[in-house]
């Protein structure tokens, strides 16, 4: 009986020990920012490389290539800002969370123009793709 029990709280401290590894991993230190995670399908069936963003500040055509983008949520909260070098003051900021009312937990077709500012806030993680023509039937 007593090897029993001694497996038993064995078993509970190794699957313990391994769920805090796999939380530790996950967090904003653990990854590349610019690192592309693979391939993966949009709303319309097409495949495209997608690239997991954390907070920071990140100059277009610098850090990331001029475009349109979509962002989604993947963990934490925070704002996105973005604007033009031309002006002065932020033309979006989106707050992104999961608890909150109006948290968005996605923001679509951004136009990011080259010399523009990205400002990420937070402990905000978002996955940015390259934004796809809306077909609609």
């Amino acid at each position: 009986m007593a090897y029993f029990v001694f497996f038993v709280i064995l078993i509970v401290i190794v699957i313990l020990g391994l769920s805090y590894m796999r939380s530790r991993r996950g967090g904003s230190a653990s990854y590349d920012p610019f690192r592309t995670y693979g391939e993966n399908r949009d709303e319309q069936g097409e495949a495209g490389k997608h690239t997991r963003l954390s907070a920071g500040r990140y100059v277009i055509d610098e850090d990331i290539e001029a475009g349109k983008y979509d962002f989604l949520l993947i963990s934490g909260e925070g704002m996105l800002k973005y604007r033009d070098f031309q002006e002065s003051e932020y033309s979006a900021e989106i707050e992104f969370g999961f608890s909150g009312a109006r948290q968005s937990t996605r923001y679509r077709n951004l136009v990011c123009a080259r010399g523009g500012e990205l400002v990420l806030t937070g402990s905000l993680v978002l996955e940015v793709r390259n934004s796809t023509r809306t077909v609609v039937n």
